[in-house]
């Protein structure tokens, strides 16, 4: 059996059809489902599904969340490319991109298909656990960007810069942005006109510690002041990537220009019957009992099926990995040689073994020996069979 680390969804075991029947057969059972389920929603979302999600939120998240700073949306896929159209101008007044590097891959293609080029891409280098080189970023916007004065500027929903992050557990090397780092971020936002998207799908996936303080809670402290910053979720990770359910938080001025826009209001509220279906389950309080077990599932998964196996197998042949995971779903695990290299063997010597090359998710592609492996997608033991099968082929290597 081929063992893909490049993976980076659950496993199939994990998902919960048992759930989603029962909501759906309750769901469906109500009185008025035909109007309030089946029909055009509104576009924000159903107001129950946005009041239980706020809750949902405020219990996972261990800080209060406002449902009048919530939308709901088809994941954060889509959500990105929805924000990215309504608030950026990539011909015109959006000179450039940030991209915390390296970076979730998948990322550069929204950005090219919305009409970026990569020479707009600006890599933000991480420097360890702690997340971005915060200093890159500034020197880079004190150098190229224009200082925000207010009036017109001020209240412009259109922005000059974007960057996007994985501020918590960040995809792919598990870093964790400081709050130190957070709070300059968003004055930077502010003093820049730089729009802030969080892809925040990972925060409640923590399994050391308290959840990370979002950068959009640090945003929303400052009422009177002009707000950047756009936390980008979605249930894919928690619940069902095929459910296709996010939600976007930010600031009601910026939910209200998201949520006015014509496909909205022509089509209605997005993945509205997924969302009534999920709604069933937060109505009933059995949502935070399955996170909770994914938690667990996947704490176990990292630590016993990655974490010891490699501190045992791989770093005594040179391996590293720089940052512990505290949540999330990956390790970003440096190599003795190339990842060129380690994909050579592989294929060579025909071992049943894919990784995430490094080279992959760097905003510059220079050559690395850095690898991505996922740990969702695998029970323990499956995990370390795969670990087993990497020794093999870094021994092959350094032969």
């Amino acid at each position: 059996m081929l063992i893909n680390f490049k993976r980076g969804q659950p496993s199939l075991d994990i998902l919960p059809t048992e759930l989603f029947l029962k909501s759906t057969q309750q769901l469906f059972s109500e009185l008025n489902a035909a109007e309030d389920v089946l029909q055009y929603g509104p576009e924000l979302g159903h107001p129950e599904f946005l009041d239980n999600l706020a809750k949902f939120l405020t219990k996972e998240y261990q800080m209060p969340v406002s449902s009048k700073q919530l939308c709901v949306t088809p994941g954060a896929s889509l959500s990105l490319q929805h924000i990215l159209s309504i608030l950026t101008r990539p011909d015109a007044q959006t000179k450039y991109v940030y991209l915390q590097d390296p970076t979730y891959f998948l990322v550069f293609d929204i950005f090219l298909d919305l009409g970026y080029r990569r020479d707009q891409f600006v890599s933000v280098p991480e420097e360890g656990e702690d997340g971005m080189d915060i200093d890159v970023l500034e020197d880079h916007l004190h150098r190229h960007c224009r200082i925000q004065n207010g009036g017109r500027e001020r209240d412009s929903m259109v922005f000059d810069s974007v960057l996007y992050c994985v501020p918590s557990h960040a995809n792919p090397t598990g870093s964790i942005l400081s709050s130190e780092k957070r709070k300059r971020l968003v004055d930077l936002g502010r003093k820049y006109n730089m729009l802030i998207i969080c892809d925040d799908v990972y925060d409640a996936l923590t399994y050391e510690g308290p959840v990370p303080k979002r950068l959009v809670a640090y945003d929303l402290e400052e009422p009177k002041e002009k707000h950047v910053v756009i936390s980008n979720g979605s249930f894919s990770k928690l619940l069902s990537p095929g459910a296709r359910v996010g939600w976007i938080e930010a600031d009601s001025a910026i939910i209200k220009q998201l949520g006015d826009s014509g496909s909205f209001k022509s089509g209605g509220s997005p993945a509205y019957l997924s969302s009534q279906i999920i709604n069933t389950m937060m109505k009933q309080d059995v949502l935070h009992h399955h996170v909770a077990y994914i938690r667990e599932v996947l704490s176990d998964r990292l630590h016993n099926g990655l974490w010891h196996p490699i501190q045992k197998h791989l770093v005594p042949l040179g391996c590293r990995v720089t940052i512990k995971p505290k949540g999330g779903y990956f390790v970003w695990l440096t190599l003795p040689f190339s990842a060129d290299k380690l994909i050579d063997i592989i294929q060579t010597h025909k071992i049943e073994l894919q990784v995430g090359v490094g080279t992959l998710f760097n905003v510059k592609k220079n050559v690395d020996c850095d690898v991505r492996l996922c740990f969702a997608h695998y029970d323990t033991s499956t995990l370390q069979e795969g670990v087993d099968r990497l020794k093999k082929a870094i021994l092959i290597g350094l032969t």
